[in-house]
């Protein structure tokens, strides 16, 4: 919880209730699945690594080509929608050049 909401909800509810909200929210099962998943993949990846050459080598060519064609998507569609990419580095029509 940011500094900003927590002063909120003391102020709107008060200290008491908002301790007692944390007490009884407990500890996230997020922060537990996160790490067994992470241990797992980095686990995965050091087998992979040693046994795997070739293998290895072909999930880090499908990983690139998977990332590029979704950053050519986000552009794509942040065209259509109206945004636009990176501002040109030209002056606009009209000015002078100095």
């Amino acid at each position: 919880m940011n500094e900003t909401f927590r002063r909120f909800l003391e102020r709107v509810e008060g200290p008491d209730t908002v301790r007692l909200w944390e007490s009884e929210a407990g500890e996230s099962f997020w922060l537990i699945i996160r790490n067994v998943v992470l241990a797992l993949l980095t686990l995965g990846l050091m087998v992979l690594a040693l046994t795997e050459q070739p293998a290895l080598e072909t999930v880090t060519a499908i990983l690139t080509g998977v990332g590029t064609v979704l950053t050519g998507l986000f552009r794509v569609f942040g065209f259509f929608s109206g945004r636009r990419g990176t501002p040109s580095l030209e002056a606009p029509a009209g000015r002078d050049a100095a």
